[in-house]
């Protein structure tokens, strides 16, 4: 049966949080809506849980698949999808109850919807912080002026997550945009790309109303960069997402800077993680910068920040040893402040 809002939402080994995420839609003060539980073969209570949900309310509808990872979900979800607008929520996450009350009414053909981010940093049950992640400069831009002031907008976390916008199914459904399949790093990411392709302007709503759980325990980013080739394939997906926004503003040099950026971050977190000699660290280094569309973004794009400019730099000019050096103090310091802060929380 047609609804307004289709709630999708992936669902892996989240037991202990599931119910308190889909109360939280249930709890939204407008009431015209579905929830879709995919549960993507769980191997915990997951998959009990959506069914015993789903025969709780009628506006509750659980699936079973086998596990292919949260693109897979999401897109299975946008096949059995009846809502005229998606919102993508992840099983261990939380909303405000008036977040369709607040997004509705801005709801426009070829309009996207982007609201803040509160990200909610848990040890144990307990919230340690909260961290905001809001628009600095909320308000209607039409996708020229997204894209003039993109950097910004990345950085204010209004770009990487899927969870925190409204899209239109049938414009989806018109395009075919799907997640690229087997993708498991800033696949959200490259979906919102290839989606602001096809719309003319953005509002964003400054308040944070999607609640991202978060472990002070783990760096779940951490396990996604470890392998470096299947790092940079992610980087490709992410790149042609980047290609097709690209191509439909007329300056994208921003854009490209910024994704651009975001390769050689990767790379960074790689190499702060794995302690490499030096003849390995250069075989790694130059592959991974030969990328021909990540020259291609250079060439195209804006000026990088002073410590992307520096990787690169050190990179291109056969700066190894120094480099691995670098790398070598900065972990050694990262285990030396985890040390002390193990240290203090015994204290308290």
């Amino acid at each position: 049966m047609p609804v307004i809002f289709s709630f999708i939402i992936p669902v892996y080994n989240c037991a202990p949080y599931l119910e308190n995420c889909v109360a939280s839609i249930l709890a939204q003060t407008v009431c015209d809506y579905e929830i879709l539980l995919i549960d993507d073969g769980s191997k915990d209570e997951s998959g009990r849980l959506c069914d015993e949900l789903a025969a709780q309310d009628s506006r509750i509808r659980a699936f079973h698949k086998e596990n292919g990872g949260a693109a897979s979900a999401r897109n299975y979800g946008l096949d059995q999808a009846d809502g005229k607008w998606i919102l993508f929520v992840d099983g261990d996450d939380m909303l405000e109850a008036d977040t369709l009350a607040q997004i509705q009414p801005l709801l426009r053909e070829k309009r996207l919807v982007i609201y803040g981010m509160a990200f909610d940093y848990y040890a144990g049950e307990r919230i340690e912080r909260t961290d905001l992640m809001a628009a600095s400069r909320p308000g209607l831009f039409s996708a020229e002026q997204f894209a003039s002031d993109y950097q910004g907008f990345f950085l204010d976390n209004y770009l990487s997550s899927a969870c925190n916008k409204a899209f239109d199914l049938g414009l989806i459904r018109e395009s075919g945009l799907r997640y690229r399949e087997g993708m498991n790093l800033y696949e959200d990411y490259a979906f919102v790309l290839r989606y602001l392709s096809l719309v003319h302007e953005v509002y964003c709503i400054g308040h944070g109303l999607y609640h991202y759980r978060l472990s002070t325990q783990e760096n779940h980013l951490h396990k996604l960069v470890y392998q470096i080739d299947r790092l940079e394939w992610n980087m490709l997906g992410l790149f042609e997402a980047a290609e097709c926004f690209g191509n439909s503003v007329p300056d994208p040099s921003k854009l490209n800077s910024s994704v651009a950026g975001v390769f050689l971050q990767m790379l960074s977190l790689h190499l702060f993680l794995h302690h490499y000699n030096t003849k390995t660290l250069k075989s790694v280094t130059i592959s991974y910068c030969a990328n021909h569309m990540f020259r291609n973004l250079l060439e195209n794009g804006g000026p990088l920040s002073r410590e992307e400019s520096s990787l690169l730099r050190q990179i291109d000019e056969g700066r190894f040893f120094s480099l691995a050096l670098h790398y070598r103090k900065r972990f050694l310091r990262w285990q030396i402040r985890k040390a002390i802060k193990k240290v203090l929380r015994k204290i308290r």
